[in-house]
């Protein structure tokens, strides 16, 4: 088996990138953290604009939450159960990193916001949107369960 392609591969490949992904989202937030305390030239205080920017914040936030959510599994439906181990890891792929695309950008406008508006509140926001990023590690019990693997194939995602 081309080891380029195995199950046990993509699976390693999608742990590195939700890695890297994690530690970018985490860098993005120590940003806005660091440039929130120090002293740039501040925008008129506008609190209706504040408020607004929280409300778009809020409302991003939740809608990409609920789109990464119904996307990952409209895509996994679309999977049928006869198909190879690799094909299933395949789609397993796509549907797991759109999801983690969506909740990452829901981070970074919660990140922007807490910018902005300099509103101690955001951090709650940034911290379900990473929590969430966090419960989606993929892992391969995740995997195996998601995708309804037999022990065979759970074991062969251990190979690479």
């Amino acid at each position: 088996m081309n080891t380029e392609n195995s199950p046990g591969q993509i699976l390693k490949n999608l742990s590195i990138i939700y890695s890297a992904m994690f530690v970018g989202i985490l860098i993005v937030v120590g940003i806005a953290s660091l440039m929130v305390g120090q002293s740039f030239p501040e925008l008129p205080d506008n609190p209706l604009l504040d408020l607004i920017l929280l409300y778009i914040a809020i409302g991003l936030g939740l809608i990409l939450i609920v789109l990464a959510h119904g996307v990952y599994h409209s895509r996994l439906k679309k999977l049928p159960q006869n198909s190879t181990l690799l094909m299933k890891m395949k789609i397993y792929q796509k549907a797991i990193l759109t999801r983690l695309a969506l909740i990452g950008v829901a981070t970074l406008i919660s990140s922007v916001t807490f910018v902005i508006t300099k509103n101690t509140n955001m951090i709650l926001l940034v911290a379900i949107t990473i929590l969430f990023f966090i419960m989606h590690r993929p892992s391969k019990f995740k995997t195996a369960g998601e995708l309804r693997l037999n022990a065979e194939e759970t074991e062969l995602l251990s190979q690479n």
